[in-house]
């Protein structure tokens, strides 16, 4: 992860935004304000990189973020 010219990917502000914790997509979707598909792209960057992982909390239906 790294940033250009003092701006930061969204890949990495997607990493500093879970180190506050888990959150479904629907969440990190509200928070960031960025387009659908590039909120999922972001997680799922740092998925394969394994520094995100996906799981379901016992009792819900919605898949959560943290990080690994």
């Amino acid at each position: 992860m790294n940033h250009y010219a003092g701006r930061m990917t969204r890949t990495y502000a997607a990493k500093r935004l879970l180190e506050h914790g888990p959150l479904t997509f629907a969440d990190f979707f509200a928070i960031t304000g960025w387009p659908k598909r590039s909120a999922h792209m972001a997680l799922e960057q740092l998925r394969l990189a394994e520094l995100v992982v996906m799981y379901r909390e016992t009792g819900t239906r919605r898949n959560l973020y943290r990080l690994a």
